[in-house]
């Protein structure tokens, strides 16, 4: 009756979509898998230069980890780490299994690491960084890779400054999201350009990184 009852007001016309509370719990395991692996991706995705979301907002991506395309696929697809998955906390070993099989990943859960997490916080501390990518795509029109979307400029320096505000705004708000309290900011920059001429250089691409840190909030 519970999981009918859950399923109406989800629906609004009186469809059932578990026959149990064994089936709708398995289904929200499920679904917590999945956006983990997909948050997992994400982070992946963004610490090797990509656009934020790139995994959630890509719908091939989605479907290589979930396989739910609504129909029989004619390309087999998939998508996993490179790296091993740590995994932390007090839900470590019940719900990590699933989301490492995801993908396709070794799973570590190091001993005690049902208070690991507790300890690390109390400390150690918060670190958010990102990453955007200047490039030029034609004479005299500079992009900045945005996390919502590219944008291009006519001059270098404008381009560069965008970038730079954007990294650390991004940092700090992650930062501030993570729980971070009394927050530093710190900026790198690393561009990359061909000497053309004794007067003339080549603008290739820029790579800016800003790192924000701060004390775990109490």
């Amino acid at each position: 009756m519970g999981a009918q009852l859950i399923s109406r007001q989800k629906n609004g016309i009186g469809e059932t979509s578990a026959q149990s509370a064994e089936d709708i719990s398995q289904m929200a395991l499920d679904t917590l898998a999945e956006r983990s692996a997909l948050a997992l991706l994400d982070a992946a995705f963004a610490q090797d230069g990509w656009p934020e979301g790139t995994a959630t907002n890509n719908t091939l991506v989605k479907n290589a980890l979930t396989g739910t395309t609504g129909t029989t696929p004619l390309v087999s697809n998939q998508m996993s780490l490179s790296v091993p998955l740590i995994a932390l906390g007090a839900s470590a070993a019940t719900h990590y299994p699933s989301i490492a099989k995801l993908l396709g990943v070794e799973l570590i859960v190091p001993d005690h690491a049902d208070v690991a997490g507790a300890v690390g916080a109390a400390a150690g501390s918060v670190r958010q960084r990102v990453m955007i990518t200047v490039t030029q795509p034609a004479e005299g029109r500079f992009r900045v890779h945005l996390p919502d979307g590219p944008k291009d400029l006519k001059d270098r320096e404008e381009a560069l400054e965008l970038a730079r505000q954007t990294a650390q705004d991004v940092a700090e708000m992650r930062a501030k999201q993570a729980g971070a309290k009394n927050i530093q900011l710190s900026l790198s920059e690393d561009v990359n350009e061909v000497v053309l001429s004794e007067n003339k250089t080549l603008f290739i691409e820029a790579l800016i990184q800003a790192q924000a840190t701060g004390a775990p909030a109490a």
